[in-house]
């Protein structure tokens, strides 16, 4: 296989669901002196309506859905935003929201971690196990505030 084919090879793929409709299918690439080949994303329209974007790496297979509603390509704005636009563009515009999805779920993830470290810390982290279910609530008591709290532990 030649330079230039590697990262288009088929199996790199992410596969698709029963069901779902191919809109646009970007396989990695090099350009700008950058090699994005780890890469291969597809924007697929679900059985039941939402959109998807699917992308295969290194690291495995993800989705992630773009929006919830609406059937019609021309109705979705992100779809209809990446038809006039080179393949090139388009690969780059799908991997800077890939981007974007992965840093705000690691962000999330933060700050939650961080509000539950916090509350556990503080004895504020509570839980019950629910009778009869294999379930366990958990929730985070609010700080009691007083007069004599000090205002910068309010």
């Amino acid at each position: 296989m030649t330079e230039k084919n590697w990262g288009a090879e088929p199996w790199r793929a992410p596969a698709l669901k029963d069901g779902e409709t191919l809109i646009y299918d970007e396989c990695g690439r090099v350009f700008d002196h950058v090699d994005y080949r780890s890469h291969w994303f597809r924007l697929v329209k679900g059985e039941f309506g939402g959109w998807w974007i699917r992308v295969k790496h290194g690291g495995g297979e993800e989705e992630f859905m773009i929006d919830p509603g609406g059937s019609s390509p021309e109705r979705n704005r992100i779809v209809a935003a990446l038809r006039p636009l080179d393949s090139d563009t388009r690969y780059y515009i799908l991997h800077k929201i890939f981007n974007v999805y992965k840093d705000a779920i690691l962000g999330a993830a933060k700050v939650t971690a961080e509000k539950y470290g916090r509350a556990f810390a503080e004895g504020r982290l509570k839980k019950r196990k629910a009778r009869g279910r294999g379930e366990v609530k958990v929730w985070i008591e609010p700080k009691i505030v007083t007069q004599d709290t000090p205002p910068t532990l309010r």
